[in-house]
Order: structure tokens, then C-alpha cells, then sequence
């Protein structure tokens, strides 16, 4: 009898513990998918909120081999490295969301309705943001916000494509963001934020400072030569270099003498 109950206790047992352990991995699995849900549908949204994040770059397209432009309402990508409409300043819209601005312009990159680029003044609209993905093969991809499915397409002419007429992996699709210089943008930061940010910012600088004031110290300075001034050892080495040439324009100019010279004898020797 108590063989018995042992085995109904130890089966009781390993369901309650199985129970348990499936509501459990369900519950998390609810949760975690309760989360994703929350993510995609806030990136779905412009934040205003948070500080925005701007880099100045240029963005080199495969196919075309040259740089994208805002030049106003036309844009292409045949511009060469520092050209002005090239430069661009790519904007964070949310977590993967960007905005391409012209820095010279003004103007962003925008999606029409039938899927074409254009450069438009500042707006709010969706057509103005683009999900930046990055390829396996590490290039850099922009999708339309507005439809998922448009991507920023480019010609081996470097005229602009329609966004429905290339795909992800496609190399008139793909671009390489240059080194890029990051700009801290404060306009619409409330004022307690930014007071914060402006005393976080000029402690970093003093950090920096002293620690290449630091640096500075440590390495010893080559001194001049105690009978100059700073500036007048550089002044004897030009000197010298020139007396040199001037001794070797002068050797030349004696070799040159004697050859003639010797030609003369020569010439009186025969006759």
C-alpha cells in the first residue's frame, strides 16, 4: 500500500511540476510578445521627445559609384566625395528611423505617392523617413516608412529610381555611409534637459583638456640650441642649405671653365 502511494504522490508530483513549467514558458513567451508588439508599434511613431541624434556623412551609391545629392527638389547620385549637395545629414526619427536632409539645402528626402524622390522643406510627414537597415554584405539599405515595401533606388546613371521598382539585397539599393561627424542638436530639448546636457558636455571638454594638457607635459619637448632663439635655428638651416647649393652652382660653373678651356688647348694643338 504505501508502494502504491508513493508512486501516486511521485506521479501527482512530476505532472504538478510539468504544469507549472508549461504556463511558465507560456506566460514568458506572452510576455515577451506583448513587448515586441509594444516596440514595433512605438517605432511605427516620430519620437519628440528623447534628444535627437544628427550626423553629417555622405552616402556612396553601389551602382552608381558616386555620392547621393539634395539639391532642392532634385536629387541624384552623381555627385564626387566633397561636393556640397552631397553632404547630408541624417536625422534620427525613433529606433531605426532616420530623416536625410541636404546640409547646404535644407531640403529632405522624400516619397511621393507614386513612389518617386523628391527633396521637400521641413515636414512631419511619413513620406520624409526611411528605416535604415544594413545588408549582410554590410552596405546600407533606406526603406520608406510610408510603405515598407519602397526602398531608395538609384540608376547606374545616377538618376533616381522608383521606390517600388527595386528590393533588398539589389544593388541599385544599397549605399555606404562615409565617416560621419556627429552634431548634438538642443532645439527642442526643454530647458532643465538642456542646462544638464550643457554642464555634462563642459565637464567632458575639461576632462578632455586635462588630459591632454597631461599628455602634453609627459612628452618632452626637443629644445633648440642654446645660442637661438626659437626661430632663428630654422633661419641658419635655410641658410645653410643655400650656401650649399651655392657652392655646388659654383663647382659646376668652374668644371665647366676648365672643359672649355682644355677644348681651346686643343683645338690651338691641332692647327
Amino acid at each position: 500500500m504505501r508502494s502504491k502511494l508513493s508512486a501516486a504522490v511521485k506521479s501527482d508530483m512530476l505532472l504538478f511540476s510539468m504544469i507549472c513549467w508549461i504556463t511558465f514558458i507560456l506566460g514568458r513567451g506572452q510576455e515577451a510578445n506583448i513587448f515586441k508588439d509594444h516596440v514595433r508599434a512605438e517605432r511605427r511613431r516620430s519620437d519628440t521627445r528623447s534628444l535627437p541624434f544628427h550626423r553629417e556623412t555622405q552616402l556612396y551609391s553601389r551602382a552608381s559609384r558616386s555620392h547621393l545629392r539634395i539639391n532642392g527638389k532634385h536629387i541624384d547620385a552623381m555627385g564626387r566625395d566633397g561636393d556640397k549637395y552631397a553632404k547630408l545629414v541624417i536625422e534620427s526619427d525613433n529606433f531605426g528611423r532616420v530623416r536625410i536632409r541636404g546640409a547646404l539645402t535644407n531640403y529632405y528626402l522624400c516619397v511621393k505617392r507614386n513612389a518617386s524622390l523628391i527633396g521637400r522643406k521641413a515636414t512631419k510627414s511619413k513620406r520624409c523617413v526611411f528605416y535604415e537597415k544594413y545588408a549582410e554584405n554590410h552596405y546600407t539599405e533606406f526603406l520608406s516608412a510610408y510603405n515598407e515595401s519602397w526602398t531608395i533606388a538609384v540608376s547606374k546613371k545616377g538618376k533616381m529610381r522608383p521606390g517600388h521598382k527595386a528590393r533588398r539585397g539589389q544593388r541599385n539599393a544599397q549605399f555606404i555611409e562615409r565617416a560621419s561627424k556627429i552634431i548634438i542638436q538642443t532645439k527642442n530639448v526643454r530647458e532643465a534637459l538642456y542646462h544638464g546636457l550643457r554642464d555634462h558636455i563642459e565637464q567632458l571638454l575639461r576632462a578632455y583638456r586635462a588630459r591632454e594638457g597631461g599628455e602634453n607635459k609627459e612628452k618632452p619637448r626637443k629644445m633648440p640650441h642654446p645660442g637661438y632663439s626659437s626661430g632663428s635655428w630654422k633661419r641658419k638651416a635655410k641658410i645653410k642649405r643655400r650656401e650649399q647649393k651655392m657652392k655646388l652652382r659654383s663647382e659646376k660653373r668652374l668644371l665647366k671653365l676648365l672643359r672649355k678651356e682644355q677644348r681651346r688647348e686643343r683645338r690651338k694643338e691641332k692647327f
